[in-house]
């Protein structure tokens, strides 16, 4: 049952909870390769 409406919970509905929460947590987890190239300094006198 769920806590707000009291309905009974359907198959479809946790498995879309379910599914929502495996998304997020490869989005939490996912790694980023970090590299800087070409890179320019510009300087001018006042």
């Amino acid at each position: 049952m769920s806590v707000r409406s009291k309905k009974p919970l359907l198959p479809n509905y946790v498995y879309s909870i379910y599914k929502k929460g495996k998304i997020r947590k490869e989005r939490i987890d996912r790694d980023y390769d970090i590299f800087i190239d070409d890179v320019k300094f510009l300087s001018s006198k006042y």
